[in-house]
């Protein structure tokens, strides 16, 4: 076989939601079962159920079950080797080939590979999986249930790149010259196996290289004359072509892509990516895709990290559990820095049924899958784990540590403390606290704090060498003195921004996500900056004003009469909205607000100038305003050095009467899994959205497309995620289209009684 040839097995496949003693058999007829493509989620299209077990954390979907999946492909049996590799199945998964059991994976979150190449023949070969997702205690957010990532089958030589045993590493940067040391894990090598590597930008060939392997391992040390460097503001990427030779015949080729980057991290001063002090304005983010569940596509991703770019966000943190590689793919091309997590507790929680017999498998799998991604700077062993400080979790923490620093030891190893919120642990003094922390960090490169805020400085004493990363902050509210739960006005981001030993904070959450909810009618975490349909909430524009380098001004408008979103309310912040519609308060005073990065903003309503007023006599950074409301226009002015450089402004919406429907992409991919949204606005005749509007909004698609999900943002609403209608929330909602697997021209129309309709066109192509 010459080379490989990697074939997505995501189409095709049949699905049963019973358990069925005897699927696993070739011979089996499934031809009943429901047909369905992969990435899939089988719970996010059951209702809602306030009985379910575990109802809060998984959002009031019944998760509960037992899965079976079928499939069959076909192969000539040409010499070489098969892999079946699944991103992601949850959970505690088990694959037959041709009735042969062949593997499978305890822990949902971490993708694996099963080389089938005994099992295959020629002709057609069946794969079954069963997936078993019964366990209790759940995980503490919406976790989905299935085959919910992709499915490849690598097809190549007996003499082959082992699954992720290709290793980048750039140990020497400078401006004229880069080191890029490659080494390649290769299986079923023989006497004559040599390796060929080069180096590829813009499809040209840059550095070239060749070794022998030693002991299943090629080692191969090559130069980068002026580099372009991989930065948050230009991600420039390199491709490594690795090529395996047998005697002068290629067995296997793989494509890696990397980036050449130089970062530092230390108390003084801070983190230094290729030279340049940067801090991490990230969030924290949850698996979950909103209405399409846990089968998220990489759109979905794509699109959710260009409405956190917008805000300012440079880094995310994949809370709690190894991402997507789609996702890492895309950090690495927009310009994220991530921290990579492994675990959530590691034995009071769910993971504690897997942690003496797997932990070594997991971890291990995440490094090696994830070290050439120049977007991963840290990785993370845990979160709030439990017995903190105490001699039981010092040492499964160095432990995990050490195994982190023996087989990936170019990044820094942290975990995320709790604020101390054990029972045992919250009367401690503020030093008896730091004692502790001190206690821990002794066996991290640097400590992730979640909600540690006010006690930085007393950490920072007590060990001036100690690097903190925010890994959780509130995103208004703040501790104070021993309280980690206080409701300050204070922004969080204030203690990142005066202290370079504080590298950067992570906001709980970037993205409103389902499970963790409050009690019934909520169904999920609804405290974020954007919602689950990927829209930015008022909210987000005062994270932007502190994040954000470039002008900016925004209205917000406190408003207790709206509706509550049930946040839970340490991660909340007052309600606001920015609209200028209330016409139920005429002459009331309102309390406006601007969120700004400028010096000074104006602010006017209906031609009547309300003063100028500073952003540094606000210590919140909140400028405020006292105005009665009178329907019409207001604008608020940014100033910087006495010069106008940006506005916002709100207009009275009139009464509703036309839907504006958008698509988020004028093509999409024909393969079967490729996504667009159609986002609706419900607008008056000059296009302002009536922010009131509940109109039920129904879709129909004509073409090769299907839809697979809707959403309005609304974690309260009890209406279902698959379905072809939606009532509005606030004026909004959308619809997820997915593609057939045919090429052509895909129709979405939306319509509303009372309210003139709408359509949009997106093309398929192969």
């Amino acid at each position: 076989m010459n080379g490989r040839k990697v074939i997505s097995l995501n189409c095709g496949w049949k699905f049963c939601d019973k358990d069925i003693q005897d699927a696993y058999k070739v011979e089996f007829d499934d031809s009943s079962w429901q047909n369905i493509d992969v990435p899939h989620d089988w719970a996010i299209s059951r209702p809602f159920n306030r009985e379910t077990p575990c109802g809060q954390s998984q959002g009031y979907f019944d998760r509960w079950g037992v899965g079976w999946y079928r499939r069959s492909f076909q192969t000539d049996m040409k010499d070489g080797a098969y892999i079946l590799l699944f991103d992601g199945i949850y959970e505690n998964s088990t694959v037959w080939v041709n009735g042969i059991k062949a593997g499978g994976r305890p822990y949902g979150y971490a993708g694996f590979y099963i080389d089938i190449t005994k099992l295959v023949h020629k002709g057609v070969n069946k794969i079954t999986v069963c997936v078993d997702n019964t366990q209790q205690p759940a995980d503490r957010w919406y976790s989905g249930a299935g085959i919910y990532r992709n499915v490849k089958l690598i097809m190549t030589g007996s003499t082959h790149i082992a699954p992720w045993g290709v290793y980048i590493t750039t140990p020497s940067v400078n401006a004229d010259n880069a080191n890029v040391h490659i080494e390649t894990e290769v299986d079923g090598c023989i006497n004559g196996t040599c390796i060929e590597a080069s180096i590829k930008t813009k499809g040209k060939v840059i550095s070239y290289g060749n070794s022998c392997i030693n002991d299943g391992t090629a080692v191969i040390d090559m130069e980068i004359s002026s580099p372009m460097l991989w930065k948050v503001d230009n991600p420039v990427l390199y491709t490594a072509v690795i090529d395996v030779y047998n005697n002068g015949i290629l067995e296997d080729s793989e494509e890696v892509k990397f980036g050449i980057r130089k970062v530092t991290i230390d108390s003084k001063n801070g983190l230094v990516v290729n030279g340049k002090s940067i801090k991490l304005k990230g969030v924290n983010l949850h698996h979950d895709g909103g209405c399409i569940g846990a089968a998220v596509s990489a759109w979905t991703w794509e699109r959710r990290l260009k409405a956190l770019k917008s805000m300012g966000c440079n880094a995310i943190r994949t809370s709690h559990n190894m991402p997507s590689p789609e996702l890492l793919d895309l950090c690495d091309r927009l310009g994220f820095l991530v921290i990579d997590e492994a675990f959530d507790k590691w034995h009071s929680g769910y993971y504690g049924r897997y942690f003496n017999e797997w932990w070594k498998y997991d971890l291990e799998f995440m490094l090696k899958r994830d070290r050439n991604h120049p977007c991963v700077i840290i990785w993370s062993v845990g979160n709030e784990v439990e017995n903190q400080g105490e001699d039981c979790m010092i040492k499964v923490l160095s432990m995990l540590a050490d195994f982190v620093h023996k087989h990936e030891n170019s990044r820094p190893v942290t975990f995320a403390m709790n604020p101390h919120c054990a029972e045992n642990q919250i009367p401690l003094s503020v030093e008896a606290k730091t004692e502790l922390t001190m206690k821990m960090a002794e066996h991290v490169d640097l400590i992730g704090c979640n909600y540690h805020e006010q006690w930085y400085e007393a950490y920072h004493n007590a060990n001036s060498n100690l690097v903190i990363v925010g890994t959780e902050a509130y995103p208004y509210y703040s501790g104070k003195g021993n309280d980690f739960a206080a409701f300050e006005p204070i922004n969080p981001w204030f203690y990142v921004e005066k202290n370079n030993y504080v590298i950067g904070q992570f906001l709980w959450s970037g993205i409103d996500y389902l499970g963790e909810a409050r009690p019934y009618p909520s169904k999920g975490w609804s405290s974020a900056p954007i919602d689950t349909c990927g829209v930015r909430k008022t909210r987000s524009w005062l994270t932007e004003s502190l994040w954000s380098d470039k002008p900016m001004v925004h209205i917000a408008i406190f408003d207790d009469t709206m509706r509550s979103d049930m946040e839970q309310p340490h991660w909340s912040a007052p309600k606001m909205c920015s609209h200028w519609n209330f016409m139920h308060r005429i002459g009331e005073v309102l309390t406006i607000a601007t969120f700004t990065n400028c010096d000074s903003v104006e602010l006017i309503v209906n031609g009547r100038l309300y003063s100028q007023k500073r952003l540094m006599d606000f210590a919140d950074r909140i400028i405020k305003w006292n105005v009665p409301y009178e329907p019409g226009t207001i604008e608020a002015i940014g100033y910087k050095n006495g010069k106008k450089l940006c506005n916002h402004i709100l207009q009275t919406a009139g009464e509703p009467i036309k839907i504006n429907l958008k698509a988020d992409r004028s093509q999409i991919c024909s393969d079967g899994c490729d996504v667009f949204y159609g986002d609706v606005e419900i607008t008056d005749k000059d296009g302002n959205i009536y922010p009131y509007a509940e109109n039920n909004i129904t879709f129909e698609v004509y073409g090769p497309g299907r839809i697979i999900g809707v959403d309005n943002g609304d974690l309260c609403s009890d209406e279902p995620y698959t379905s072809n209608h939606r009532h509005a929330f606030r004026g909004r909602c959308c619809a997820v289209i997915r593609s057939d697997g045919e090429a052509g021209m895909i129709c979405v129309r939306a319509s509303a009684e009372g309210l003139l309709p709408a359509q949009v066109t997106v093309r398929t192509i192969k």
